[in-house]
């Protein structure tokens, strides 16, 4: 079967099969866009080396269910499919995940085409490549909106669809344990879920909590995950216009994690032994995004926040959708007419989670699930719905060796700076320093924002290097042992604190 995922690769990408070629059919594009994904690892030691896993990119999307293999790319194409997805393609996924050290996740087409369809998806996959990165495949996209979209008709709901893919299952891969469905599933096995609804009356909810789902799956067929889609922000005519001030409030990051939960403890709890779960798919609005908000700033601020709850949930990982156009609203990446990256406001808080959290430990970095307790800010409001979020995390560097990394974000975007206080009990002196998020404007779009982590920036950028110096804050104690730093209104500040 195909290999990938391992540690370090919390933070991940995930495009359309229709978006693939805009970002890996050029060889600059490819390079700028290895460059950029390749900084998301999570791994602080060489790429490889204890189980260390590069990021992961899950190409599916609403493609999925329009797109069919097509070996050539004059092969007629199936009724039930718009898109063809070939071996060029296959390759260069293969050959990005291999420049990343990262995985891959295929989504089959459940909507429109069925398992014979997919075992030949599978089969053509096979002798590619990507096939080696392959960490799971899925099939279908989002079942469970199938009934509103005009895939199936208006009373389709769980019932049916379980029905449904069980029946494909049984047609690709009869039985876990046969050789059929060794040889024809990559190791990471099948990657259940993909549902992505949010509301009260939707009836595929209760089995993802209860475990009803998972454990009718997992016992016969080979399980190796479970995903779900979600968006912070909806749209009109049935939910708010999109605002900055929602993105930045807790429902739109704690509020998604605490959704979550219940079904991440279900995976956990699977009949056959704990499963991973995976946000599989998700961003800041839904439908694109929303103008000044998804490519606004700030959405660099929750993206910092977004990871940090999905983590404290147990999430093992998140994979930002987007696509190369620029239009993409939402997008981490996009590139220009001239194929320069356009390095929109979100990848920089998705570059911060990964740095904050990258650690040379075959475990991870560990979060501090209650907080930093001995972390404090000055006039942080109401604790109940907080500007500033505090997350502390335990880690291993080769640099630095074992060290205690608080994040303070503040999405407040306006008002005074706080002063914050570390407690410095343990830390090797003259070790301490900070490195910051800035921005000149929150609600400014794009490069207009004019962004800079640790002092650098990637506006201009050709090749998505960063441009400028990287710069470390020293920190020094304060009389009272403390390290103190300031925290201004829409920014984040992450403070290292290399243990004795």
């Amino acid at each position: 079967g195909g290999g990938g995922g391992g540690r370090g690769g919390f933070v991940g990408v995930s495009v359309e099969l229709s978006g693939v070629s805009g970002y890996l059919g050029d060889p600059s594009r490819f390079a700028a866009y290895a460059e950029l994904v390749g900084g998301l690892s999570g791994c602080a030691g060489a790429p490889g080396a204890s189980g260390c896993a590069g990021p992961r990119m899950r190409i599916g999307g609403n493609s999925a269910d329009r797109t069919a293999w097509q070996p050539s790319p004059d092969a007629p194409l199936p009724a039930g499919a718009s898109q063809g997805f070939g071996p060029r393609d296959a390759e260069a996924a293969g050959a990005f995940a291999e420049a990343v050290n990262g995985s891959l996740v295929f989504d089959l087409n459940l909507a429109g085409l069925g398992p014979d369809y997919g075992r030949q998806f599978l089969e053509g996959l096979r002798g590619t490549s990507a096939w080696a990165r392959t960490a799971a495949v899925e099939v279908g996209n989002e079942p469970d909106l199938y009934h509103g979209n005009g895939y199936r008709n208006a009373t389709y709901r769980y019932a049916a669809y379980l029905d449904e893919f069980r029946a494909y299952l049984e047609a690709l891969a009869p039985e876990r344990s046969t050789p059929a469905a060794a040889e024809l599933l990559p190791a990471g096995g099948l990657q259940v879920g993909t549902f992505c609804c949010r509301w009260s009356s939707c009836d595929f909810l209760p089995p993802m909590t209860s475990g009803e789902y998972i454990g009718a799956l997992s016992k016969r067929w080979p399980v190796g995950s479970v995903s779900f889609h979600a968006y912070s922000l909806k749209k009109p005519p049935n939910h708010p216009i999109p605002t900055l001030a929602l993105l930045m409030a807790e429902d739109a990051t704690r509020g998604i994690a605490d959704f979550l939960a219940p079904m991440v403890a279900a995976a956990r709890a699977a009949p056959g032994g704990p499963i991973d779960f995976w946000l599989g798919e998700g961003n800041t609005c839904v439908v694109g995004g929303a103008a000044g908000v998804s490519d606004a700033g700030a959405s660099a601020l929750w993206a910092v926040d977004w990871l940090f709850e999905l983590a404290r949930v147990g999430v093992v990982g998140a994979n930002l959708h987007g696509g190369s156009s620029a239009g993409s609203l939402y997008t981490p990446v996009a590139f220009d007419k001239s194929g320069r990256p356009l390095v929109m406001p979100v990848y920089y808080g998705m570059r911060l989670f990964a740095e904050a959290t990258r650690s040379s430990d075959p475990r991870g970095a560990e979060l501090v699930e209650k907080g930093p307790s001995k972390v404090a800010c000055d006039g942080t409001g109401d604790p109940n719905a907080p500007e500033v979020k505090l997350w502390a995390v335990r880690r291993v560097t080769e640099s630095s060796g074992s060290l205690v990394t608080v994040v303070a974000v503040h999405k407040g975007l306006q008002g005074a700076a706080t002063t914050c206080a570390v407690a410095g009990a343990g830390v090797r002196a003259g070790a301490a320093g900070a490195l910051r998020l800035e921005m000149a404007d929150p609600a400014a779009r794009g490069a207009a924002a004019r962004l800079t982590w640790a002092g650098q920036t990637w506006d201009g950028s050709a090749d998505g290097r960063p441009v400028g110096e990287r710069r470390v804050e020293p920190l020094a104690p304060s009389p009272d042992g403390s390290f103190r730093f300031t925290l201004a209104p829409g920014s984040a500040v992450v403070v290292d604190l290399p243990l004795a």
